[in-house]
């Protein structure tokens, strides 16, 4: 009998002495007879050819049969594709030698002192908040599992987070699950950066009329934030400290929680540092300051010029 073309499946059997591996291995309550070769019905074009067909016959016995594992796994390894499985990694670690592996001497500290640490490392720490949903936190949190459960709520409640404007903020705010959204306290907004990228920061020589509209500026940005926390959505918001930045004629950068004010106590410091020194005079003398009007002709055009002496006058 001619074989089916199994090609589609990676090898060729011949049916034939498929159902004798089948009929060798079977259960003995299940008998294999051969049959005669089956006529072909009126209308068997669902069927595509005659084939030799055994038919089983079936006892009061139970189904299945006892076939070997091994012989079983040989015969499916024949009749299905061959497949390539993957290798091993070769820097793959067996769970004996993980074993060996020291114990972290951090987690064989008491949990207060643990917190303590925490506490620490993220009081210093600002998490850059941008555009795209992921930002790089601190390295302790990618440690392990159980130092990140441990100092997942330190983090959020001890670092200062730090947004480019009030629409990133936001957007991150309300991404954040609300176990962690009602731990932050601390929250910046870097004004400046979006500031200039408007083009409202000119630095001019009159560093007066630009300091003042960037303090503006970040006064607006957190009106904002203060509106956004007392929205329904994030009242569970408990700060401590909101921020904003100016951007100081010197170059420095000033971070506020009041840029007005910050403002006004800068001026007031940078007048006090600008005043004359009182000149020192020996007693016996009075200064006198005479200033002096002029008008001088220079080039077809008359100028006005001052002139300031002063004179030295000895007391008698």
């Amino acid at each position: 009998m001619a074989a089916v073309d199994d090609s589609d499946y990676g090898s060729d059997v011949d049916e034939l002495a498929l159902g004798k591996v089948l009929s060798s291995c079977a259960k003995p309550g299940l008998n294999l007879a051969k049959a005669g070769k089956v006529p072909a019905l009126e209308d068997d074009s669902d069927y595509g050819s005659d084939i030799d067909e055994t038919v089983l016959a079936e006892d009061d016995s139970d189904y299945g049969s006892d076939i070997d594992s091994t012989i079983a796994e040989r015969l499916l390894l024949n009749v299905t594709p061959v497949r390539r499985r993957a290798a091993q990694p070769k820097d793959m670690q067996s769970l004996s030698n993980c074993a060996e592996q020291a114990k972290s001497n951090l987690l064989s500290l008491a949990p207060e002192l643990r917190n303590l640490i925490y506490e620490k490392l993220f009081e210093e720490f600002t998490a850059e908040w941008v555009r795209c949903k992921f930002y790089a936190p601190p390295s302790v949190l990618l440690a392990c599992k159980q130092i990140y459960g441990e100092a997942i709520t330190v983090f959020y409640g001890t670092a200062t987070f730090r947004a480019k404007s009030f629409n990133i903020l936001d957007k991150r705010i309300r991404r954040l699950r609300y176990c962690y959204r009602r731990l932050i306290r601390k929250l910046d907004i870097d004004t400046q950066e979006h500031f200039t990228k408007l083009g409202c920061w000119v630095y001019l020589s009159k560093e007066q009329g630009s300091i003042k509209r960037s303090e503006e500026y970040a006064e607006n940005e957190l009106t904002k934030v203060r509106d956004l926390c007392k929205t329904s959505s994030l009242k569970e918001l408990d700060l401590r400290s909101l921020r904003a930045s100016i951007k100081l004629p010197s170059g420095e950068t000033l971070w506020s929680e009041e840029p007005t004010k910050a403002l006004a106590d800068y001026e007031e410091a940078r007048r006090k540092t600008k005043k004359e020194p009182v000149p020192t005079r020996p007693t016996s003398e009075t200064v006198t300051r005479v200033t002096l009007f002029d008008k001088d002709w220079a080039d077809g055009v008359w100028s006005n010029s001052l002139q300031t002496f002063v004179l030295l006058i000895p007391d008698d």
